[in-house]
């Protein structure tokens, strides 16, 4: 299993000021007025393309500029683009840190259970 080098979801607001700064569109439409926990995420280059995100539970779901539909669900570790989600929607650990899945969380993205320094000795608890 590889381990994931996220310590959690992104804020709204992070999202937000990332699409600003990466000129990618944030439609938060149903966020703001409809209290919806989703926001859109795309390319205006490529709007057919778009990621629903929640900062509630970190999950992203939807389809790629090829057609292809996704899920955080089913993680695509290792594909470029899917990986780019994740970095995108996860805040990283801090450098020297490693994360260790249980095995009820293995395979899920983004998903730290216990952020341990490297070298550190693991104390079962």
């Amino acid at each position: 299993m590889e381990l994931k080098k996220f310590k959690g979801p992104k804020s709204i607001e992070l999202i937000r000021a990332q699409c600003l700064l990466q000129q990618l569109v944030c439609d938060s439409t149903l966020f703001d007025q409809e209290k919806s926990d989703y926001i859109i995420v795309f390319s205006p280059k490529a709007p057919e393309a778009k990621v629903f995100y929640t900062d509630v539970n970190g999950r992203f779901f939807g389809r790629n500029d090829r057609g292809y539909e996704f899920t955080s669900e089913f993680p695509l570790d290792g594909t470029d683009w899917f990986d780019a989600l994740l970095a995108f929607f996860n805040e990283p650990l801090p450098a020297g840190y490693v994360t260790v899945a249980t095995e009820s969380q293995a395979g899920l993205p983004a998903v730290v259970v216990n952020a341990t320094p490297v070298g550190a000795e693991l104390v079962e608890a």
